[in-house]
Order: structure tokens, then C-alpha cells, then sequence
């Protein structure tokens, strides 16, 4: 069923995929790349021919797990639509995060015929996460006691130093 109001009609879906702002990739049952839209080349920096029949394979970064994909495989193969995170690498060598959820793509019969995947960058907010997360460890193994308040001098934050220093407990 189509949300009302949508203006895509069948014919029109092959121009609103390649609108998509996340990279789209369809690849038959074996994982061989049968279709990629726009935003999969700017995110990876392949063109559609150069992908065309390949594995997306050819984006691993070494930086996964082999159970990772395991999962992956286990979970599609199984019919259910698999979510996860991973770090690829672009065609330049760079690398890059981006969530994945593919799902299998089914026939009338209800038989997997290919897979579609939707990609998204995360690769900025993820830098944003960690160095967030190196700041506040610093922050909380400093010796030094931190203290965070409000306006009106109520306490919100503190590191362990405060904690020895003032007698301060995390909250409950």
C-alpha cells in the first residue's frame, strides 16, 4: 500500500532510489552486486561499473569480525532483515563507518530473489562519540577534582576526584 499523498508511482520508484540520500546496493542471492544508486558512489567513491557483478567484499575494511558476517549471512539467508554497523573502506583507502540493514527481497512464492541494502555514513558522529568518550575519561581519571553545576550551584557532574575530595556519590 502507498502512503497517500505519495507522488512515486511504480514507474517513477527507479528515480526516487536514485534520489535516496542513503547508498542503495541490490545484489542477487550469491552477494553479487546487481545495482548501486548515486549515493553509494559518493560514499565509496566506486562507480556503478566498477561494481557491477562484484562481491561487496570489495569494500572490507579488515577491521570486522568474521563473525560479523557470519551473522550477516546467517540472519538474510534465514529470511530476516539483518541490521549492524560496520567499517569499510573506500575505493581511496580511506575508511568509513556506516549501519547497514539489508533485507532479502522476496518473489511472489515468498523466495529470496536478491538483497537491498541501505546504507548510511555514521563515520562522523562516531569520531564525535569517541572523542566525547576520550574527553570524559580524562575528565573522570583526572586527579584533579571537576565539578559540573548549574546556575544556581546545584551539582550535576563530578569525577572520581571530587568523589574522594567532597564526599560526592553518584547518583542512584
Amino acid at each position: 500500500m502507498r502512503p497517500r499523498g505519495c507522488a512515486v508511482e511504480p514507474e517513477g520508484l527507479l528515480e526516487a532510489v536514485e534520489q535516496a540520500a542513503d547508498g542503495i546496493v541490490i545484489t542477487d542471492t550469491g552477494g553479487n552486486i546487481q545495482y548501486v544508486n548515486p549515493a553509494f558512489t559518493a560514499l565509496t567513491g566506486y562507480s556503478p561499473e566498477e561494481v557491477l557483478g562484484q562481491n561487496p567484499r570489495l569494500l572490507k575494511s579488515g577491521r570486522n569480525s568474521a563473525a560479523l558476517y557470519e551473522e550477516l549471512w546467517s540472519t538474510i539467508l534465514s529470511g530476516k532483515v539483518w541490521r549492524g554497523e560496520v567499517i569499510n573502506r573506500r575505493k581511496d583507502g580511506s575508511y568509513y563507518d556506516e549501519e547497514i540493514r539489508i533485507a532479502p527481497v522476496r518473489d511472489s512464492a515468498g523466495a529470496a530473489t536478491c538483497y537491498i541494502a541501505i546504507k548510511h555514513d555514521v563515520t562522523e558522529q562516531r569520531a564525535a562519540q569517541n572523542a566525547q568518550a576520550f574527553l570524559a575519561a580524562i575528565v573522570d581519571d583526572s586527579e584533579d577534582s571537576i565539578l559540573a553545576c548549574t546556575p544556581a550551584g546545584a551539582v550535576i557532574a563530578f569525577n572520581r576526584a571530587a568523589t574522594r575530595m567532597f564526599g560526592y556519590s553518584a547518583p542512584r
